[in-house]
């Protein structure tokens, strides 16, 4: 990625945490993740449960299909550090590849979706609350799953209150 790219976006004081998989190219243009037409929807999910950059804090695993897996276990321990860092109250997981690495599964997105789970951090004995959605792009693809999506955004914001 440039040199320029951030490695997160928001509020380091959050109580909720968004975590995807690999920027996308608006988002290494731009230097922020969640940015372009992803991005927009993200933004407007969570708004709609009253969430946005000012409260929440963004950020990517930076894997993918294409990734090098031996850098894998280098990124998890950044975002471990960053989940350590800002402590958020949920971690809300985009996608399958980020919810399979990071809750150490091989299930699928549609029956991860919606399940909670808890992590630990690898850098203290702090348990962490995880819901696994589906990702912007994903949605934009099959809107059919919004719905689900939905129901999901509400359990966090319950969650969080």
């Amino acid at each position: 990625f440039t040199s320029n790219y951030n490695l997160y976006d928001g509020n380091k004081d959050s109580n909720l945490m968004v975590i995807g998989d690999f920027p996308s190219r608006d988002d290494l243009k731009i230097g922020l993740p969640f940015k372009g037409s992803v991005g927009n929807l993200l933004d407007a999910m969570l708004k709609a449960i009253g969430f946005n950059r000012n409260n929440t804090f963004y950020t990517n695993l930076f894997y993918n299909e294409v990734s090098n897996v031996d850098h894998l276990s280098f990124y998890l321990s950044i975002l471990h550090k960053q989940i350590e860092l800002v402590n958020p109250k949920v971690i809300i997981l985009l996608g399958a590849d980020v919810a399979k690495i990071v809750l150490e599964k091989d299930d699928s997105i549609f029956t991860m979706r919606g399940e909670w789970f808890t992590i630990n951090s690898n850098f203290s004995k702090t348990n962490f609350s995880v819901i696994p959605i589906f990702h912007p792009r994903h949605l934009m693809m099959k809107p059919d799953n919004k719905k689900e999506a939905w129901t999901d955004l509400k359990a966090v914001r319950k969650k969080i209150s």
